[in-house]
């Protein structure tokens, strides 16, 4: 982002606050390269698929990491019909 601020990742990667049961608690963090990058989309293009198997597996919150302004990283997620907290309250994915 251009204002450049500090991004600590260490809270997002630490335990779930929204358990959904005792079993495991992981937490995936996606790092991307630009929205508009080929690579990025496919990944979130396969994190849309592949997200109830992750969250059946354990995975309770998602980080997708881009080299964009928010607004290009909304955009990518609204092209591949990927829900984000931003859209959906209970999605575990955070961009």
């Amino acid at each position: 982002v251009s204002s450049n601020p500090n991004v600590d990742l260490s809270e997002f990667l630490s335990s779930s606050p929204n358990r959904q049961s005792d079993g495991p608690d992981y937490n995936m963090l996606i790092c991307g390269t630009y929205a508009a990058d080929f690579n990025a989309i496919e990944y979130a293009q396969r994190l849309r698929y592949y997200l109830p198997k992750l969250q059946d597996a354990g995975v309770n919150k998602v980080g997708f990491i881009l080299n964009c302004e928010a607004d290009a990283a909304k955009a990518l997620a609204n092209y591949v019909d990927l829900d984000t907290k931003a859209t959906n309250d209970a999605s575990p994915i955070e961009l």
